[in-house]
């Protein structure tokens, strides 16, 4: 395979500043993918796109701004958006992403540092709703529960941990007084017991208020995974320093990857497209609550549905080539969402 990619939404480095905030307070999902095509098949030429989606011949190359403007779903109402999505279709291109909640991952450490510990092991099974349990009662108070981790040195909590522990059980009590699933009650039992450690395994010998310090190992991921495959990025001179000078091996064989400059890749614009709308559509699902879901699903006109279709059957036909094209790491709720939304799944009760 030949894997382009590019990238929306990357901050580079979540920390905690001095007032307990973050350095950005939009927390956009970060997403990495684009296009891929099989290695015997060559890409299709640019010309007829950028003619049939009326690129201006001065335009250097085809990106986002240029297809589809405004919220998502000023998105989904463009005409030039169909033109390219049915043009990936029509052309047997996959899609492939990566999709992270930054502030989710920022906070799964705390649930993995209590199942480090044997007492735990009984909520193991449950790990991921209980993961989920807690992202969706600090996000209605969020900036407070990040100013109470940086009271704390999160994610370098040390010996301070019983502390800490007190700490989040009592914002978990004050901020979800009424269980919202069985989860609630798992996640604060565990906290509970957590006060009588002496130290929460991944919270230590980190550096202070560091929530992501960088997001080079995100690309790393595919690289390794499809190992036998090209994989050619967009430039990002952050990243590019970060791996440094890096080699990744097949056996004997070098795995194949570069920066290029995205005016000379095709694949690499059609991937800018891509990343620009599956930002807007995850942010999307992030952000708006199920009945708010279905609200806007069913007032979707003539163009929006088939854009949405179209996305449906571009992932459906690349999740049946490989799933790990796709990945995601955001609460289960959001999976949740995005399944309901874009491929008409029921979704669990407590979603309403």
């Amino acid at each position: 395979m030949v894997f382009y990619y590019d990238e929306t939404n990357n901050i580079r480095k979540l920390h905690l500043r001095d007032d307990g905030q973050p350095n950005d307070r939009e927390l956009k999902n970060f997403i990495l993918g684009g296009i891929a095509r099989r290695a015997m098949t060559p890409l299709p030429d640019a010309a007829p796109l950028r003619e049939a989606m009326r690129i201006q011949k001065s335009a250097p190359e085809i990106k986002f701004d240029l297809v589809a403007k405004g919220d998502y779903l000023d998105v989904l109402r463009s005409r030039k958006l169909n033109i390219f999505l049915q043009f990936l279709v029509n052309n047997k291109l996959y899609i492939h992403y990566y999709n992270l909640n930054l502030v989710y991952w920022s906070l799964v450490d705390i649930v993995d540092s209590l199942f480090a510990d044997s007492r735990f092991i009984q909520f193991m099974v449950f790990h991921r709703e209980i993961k989920n349990e807690l992202y969706a009662i600090v996000s209605r108070d969020l900036f407070a529960f990040m100013a109470l981790l940086r009271a704390y040195d999160y994610p370098n909590v040390g010996r301070k941990a019983p502390e800490f522990a007190g700490a989040v059980l009592e914002f978990l009590n004050v901020t979800a007084e009424i269980p919202r699933t069985p989860a609630d009650s798992m996640l604060k039992s565990m906290v509970k017991e957590a006060s009588k450690l002496d130290e929460l395994a991944f919270l230590v010998d980190n550096e202070n208020h560091v929530l992501i310090d960088g997001l080079h190992d995100f690309y790393i991921r595919p690289v390794c995974l499809f190992r036998k495959s090209q994989h050619v990025f967009d430039e990002e001179l952050t990243i590019q320093e970060q791996l440094g000078d890096v080699v990744f091996w097949n056996g004997t064989k070098k795995v194949q990857f570069s920066f290029v400059d995205s005016k000379s890749s095709f694949g690499v614009q059609l991937s800018d497209v891509v990343c620009g709308l599956l930002g807007k559509h995850f942010n999307f699902i992030e952000d708006s609550s199920m009945p708010e879901l279905r609200e806007a699903k069913a007032q979707l006109d003539e163009i929006q549905r088939n854009n949405l279709s179209l996305l449906q059957k571009l992932i459906d036909v690349s999740d049946r080539f490989s799933n790990g094209m796709l990945y995601r790491v955001v609460p289960a709720d959001s999976d949740f969402k995005h399944h309901a939304f874009t491929f008409g799944l029921p979704t669990p009760p407590h979603l309403a």
